[in-house]
C-alpha cells in the first residue's frame, strides 16, 4: 500500500510469527528485484490460506485504509455525500453553468442581433440616412430623427450614429449581413439547447472529457476488482464443529466435537462434566459451527448472545466458566432460557411468557444487536418476571401452563409478531393467585410432562389439548390438589428423554420420562418425589442427552 515501507512490513511479519499471533507460516522471503516487488509467504500444510490473509491484514500494514472526508456544501447546506451523491452534485452544478452560461450568451446574441437590424436597415437606406444626419443641429437631434423615421430603437441609432465611413463599401456591407445571418443561427441554437434536458447533458458530458483530455494525467494508484471477500473478523475464526454445554446454575463451555470419539454400542461412554456442584446439572447442549450463536434470556426480559467461539474452550471434566461473566448481566438477573442459533437471518421467532401470562413473539433478526450488554426483549410490568422462551417457526402451537393446573394450547398465528420493548398481549388469563409457570412447544404428536410442588407428576399427551384463541382461561392440566401442591414445571419430552426435579432444600431427583405413567388431563399423576414436610419442587428441567454419565457421540 501507498507510504507502506517494505522492509518494516516484513519486520513485522516476522515478528508476529515469532510472538505466535500468526499461526501457520513456515517461511518469509523478500524476492523484489528490478523488475518490482514481492514478497513470498510459505504456508504450512495444514494452514487454511484465508485464514492466515485475513489476520494479516488485521494486523500488519498489508492492508491500509485512507479515510476521506466527504463533507461538501449542497445548496449552501454542510453533508456528508457518497460517491455516487458526489457525482450528482456535480452534473447538477455543470447543468447550472451550461444553462446560466448558455443564457447568458443568448442574450448577448439577442442584442447584437438587434444592432445587426438597425445597421442593415441604415445600409439599406444610406442616402436618406446621410440626409437626416448632415440636416441635424447635433447628435440628439439626428438620434430622434433616426428613431421616428426608420422606427428605430435608441440603441440601434446610436450604433448607425457610430457607424465608420468604411462600413458603406458593399463588401462591409456584406460582413454585416453574414454576420446577422450566423448570429440568427447562433440564437437558434442555443433556444433549441435550453429546451432540450438530452441536448444540455450531452454537452456536458462532451465538455468534461474535453476537460479529462485536457488536463488529466495516468491514474497514480490503480483500482483493481477485488478477488478478495470483504474481511470479517470471524474468518479469523476458523470454522471448527463444538458441543457447547450450559448447566443449570449457569455455567458453560465449549467441548471441541473431536473430543468425543465414537463408540460401539453398548459402551460405558465417556464423562463429560465430572467437576459440577452436587445440585448441578448440565441443562443444554447443542453442537455448533464456531460461527453459530447462543442466546441468553433473563428473568427480567432482557436478551443477550454471544457467538460459541467467545465462550472458552475447556475439557471434559472441567467445570466451565459461569456465564454471567461472559455477559454484562445485573445482579437481579437470573437466566431464564437459553437457545442456540444459527443465523439472525433465519424466519424463526422467539416467543416470551411471562408469571402474568404475558407472551410476545418477536423475530429473532431483532436480536442481531444484542450481543454482550444485551437488550430488552419484552417489557414487563412492575412485579411480572420472564419465567420461559421458546424458539417456534411461525406455524407451530405452544403450550401455556399455570401453577393451579390450567393450561392453553394456542396457535402461535394469532400472536403477531411485535418489536422488542413491547409489553405483549394476553397469552393466559389466569384467576386471583394463579400465576404461570411454564411454556412450550406442542406438536400435535408430542407429549407433555407436569410436575407438582409435592413431587407428583405425569405426562399427558399434546392431543388431549384442544388448540383455543388466547387470552381464555384454559383447561384443567393438573388435577391440584393440597397433597399435590401447585405446578410448578411443564416440559415437552419423549420416551427416553431424562429430566431433574430440584427441591427447595437442594434435593436433585434424576428421573426418565418413559418411567412416569401417561394420564389424561384431570389426574394427579404419580409420586416421583419423596420430600420432607418443609420442602417442595422448586423447578425441573431436562438433562441434556448424553452429558452426564455418557458422553459417547
Amino acid at each position: 500500500p501507498y507510504m507502506v515501507n517494505k522492509a518494516t512490513l516484513i519486520t513485522r511479519i516476522a515478528d508476529l510469527v515469532r510472538e505466535r499471533r500468526l499461526d501457520g507460516i513456515a517461511d518469509l522471503r523478500d524476492e523484489s528485484d528490478r523488475n518490482g516487488m514481492r514478497i513470498v509467504i510459505e504456508l504450512k500444510k495444514d494452514a487454511n490460506t484465508k485464514v492466515v490473509l485475513n489476520r494479516l491484514f488485521a494486523h500488519t500494514q498489508l492492508q491500509v485504509n485512507f479515510n476521506v472526508n466527504a463533507l461538501a456544501l449542497v445548496d449552501g447546506r454542510p453533508q456528508v455525500l457518497t460517491l455516487r451523491q458526489m457525482v450528482e452534485a456535480f452534473v447538477a452544478h455543470r447543468h447550472d453553468v451550461v444553462v446560466r452560461r448558455t443564457q447568458f450568451d443568448l442574450r448577448k446574441a439577442e442584442e447584437r442581433e438587434h444592432i445587426l437590424i438597425g445597421l442593415s436597415i441604415a445600409l439599406a437606406n444610406i442616402d436618406d440616412v446621410i440626409k437626416i444626419i448632415r440636416e441635424s443641429s447635433d447628435v440628439a437631434t439626428a438620434r430622434e430623427a433616426l428613431m421616428s423615421t426608420f422606427d428605430l430603437s435608441e440603441i440601434q441609432a446610436q450604433a448607425i450614429l457610430d457607424m465608420r465611413l468604411q462600413k458603406l463599401t458593399s463588401l462591409e456591407t456584406k460582413k454585416i449581413n453574414d454576420e446577422l445571418a450566423e448570429v440568427r443561427a447562433t440564437i437558434a441554437e442555443f433556444r433549441e439547447l435550453l429546451a432540450s434536458e438530452t441536448k444540455l447533458r450531452q454537452l456536458i458530458k462532451r465538455e468534461t472529457l474535453e476537460l479529462a483530455d485536457q488536463f488529466g494525467d495516468d491514474r497514480r494508484t490503480t483500482i483493481e476488482p477485488n478477488e478478495l471477500e470483504e474481511i470479517d473478523l470471524e474468518d479469523l475464526i476458523q470454522r471448527e464443529d463444538m458441543v457447547v454445554l450450559v448447566s443449570h446454575r449457569g455455567f458453560c463451555k465449549r467441548v471441541a466435537f473431536s473430543a468425543y470419539r465414537t463408540q460401539g454400542r453398548g459402551g460405558r461412554g465417556l464423562n463429560s462434566s465430572t467437576k459440577l456442584r452436587d445440585d448441578d446439572f448440565i441443562e443444554h447442549v447443542f453442537v455448533g459451527s464456531t460461527h453459530d450463536h447462543v442466546m441468553i434470556f433473563t428473568t427480567v426480559g432482557k436478551a443477550y448472545h454471544v457467538k460459541v467461539h467467545e465462550i472458552p474452550e475447556a475439557s471434559r471434566q472441567a467445570k466451565g466458566t459461569h456465564i454471567k461473566s461472559l455477559l454484562e448481566v445485573d445482579a437481579d438477573e437470573e437466566i431464564a432460557a437459553v437457545i442456540s442459533l444459527q443465523s439472525f437471518e433465519s424466519e424463526q421467532n422467539v416467543l416470551f411468557a411471562t408469571e402474568r401470562g404475558q407472551v410476545v413473539k418477536i423475530p429473532v433478526s431483532a436480536f442481531i444487536n444484542a450481543r454482550r450488554r444485551g437488550v430488552l426483549g419484552i417489557r414487563l410490568d412492575e412485579g411480572d418476571r420472564l419465567v420461559g422462551v421458546v424458539l417456534t417457526s411461525g406455524s407451530e402451537t405452544v403450550l401455556l401452563a399455570s401453577r393451579r393446573g390450567q393450561a392453553l394450547r394456542v396457535d402461535e398465528q394469532t400472536i403477531r409478531p411485535m418489536g422488542r420493548n413491547t409489553r405483549g398481549v394476553r397469552g393466559l388469563s389466569l384467576r386471583d393467585g394463579d400465576t404461570l409457570t411454564g411454556v412450550s412447544n406442542a406438536p400435535a404428536d408430542g407429549e407433555v410432562l407436569l410436575v407438582s410442588a409435592r413431587g407428583m407428576g405425569k405426562r399427558t399427551k399434546v392431543s388431549e389439548f384442544e388448540i383455543h384463541g388466547r387470552g381464555g382461561l384454559g383447561v384443567r392440566a393438573f388435577a391440584v390438589a393440597p397433597n399435590t401442591g401447585d405446578v410448578v414445571g411443564l416440559l415437552l419430552v419423549e420416551e427416553n428423554d431424562e429430566f431433574v426435579a430440584v427441591s427447595g432444600q437442594g434435593l436433585t431427583m434424576k428421573l426418565r420420562a418413559g418411567d412416569i405413567s401417561r394420564q389424561g388431563r384431570a389426574a394427579r399423576g404419580v409420586n416421583l418425589m419423596t420430600l420432607g414436610e418443609d420442602d417442595t419442587v422448586v423447578g425441573i428441567a431436562k438433562v441434556a442427552e448424553g452429558t452426564e454419565d455418557e458422553g459417547a457421540e
